[in-house]
């Protein structure tokens, strides 16, 4: 492989490493700001047991500020040209995907589960991937693949 072949591949891994970060510490603020949020309002609640929908919210919540910390410890890791970014950049790949798909899964079954009780003309209606559901389980894992694949090149 030639020098010019090896600094693409180098400076690949620094651009990925910084929209990495970027997007890491774009969604931990958020995903803080959801926590504040699911808190402020269990504490404002009746103190009974958080009910299945906040449930489900909060281990959305939760999971989202351990990958957003991940990827920010990835993206460093690529931006300082570290073999062990690729390789965590790898598992990143494979745990978002996962959890995309299952957070998919889940929210077409409360979905089949609610139009149970709709008439059927509302519910045929109102069926659908929202834009949203679209980028996390089709358009996001298409980009982390591609991007993992052009890390995992031959140096």
């Amino acid at each position: 492989m030639t020098a010019e072949t090896q600094k693409k591949l180098s400076d690949l891994a620094r651009t990925l490493g910084f929209l990495t970060t970027f997007a890491g510490v774009f969604f931990l603020v958020i995903s803080l700001f959801s926590l504040l949020t699911l808190l402020v309002l269990q504490a404002t609640g009746d103190s009974g047991p958080i009910p299945a929908g906040d449930k489900y919210a909060l281990f959305l919540t939760i999971s989202s500020i351990l990958i957003s910390i991940s990827a920010v410890i990835i993206g460093i890791k690529l931006i300082k040209q570290q073999d062990i970014g690729r390789k965590l950049f790898n598992g990143f790949t494979v745990i978002v995907i996962a959890l995309a798909w299952g957070k998919y899964t889940y929210k077409q079954y409360e979905i089949a589960k609610s139009y149970a009780n709709i008439p059927a003309e509302l519910a045929a209606q109102s069926k659908g991937i929202e834009l949203g559901d679209a980028m996390t389980v089709f358009i996001l894992p298409f980009i982390l693949i591609i991007a993992a694949l052009l890390l995992n090149l031959k140096k």
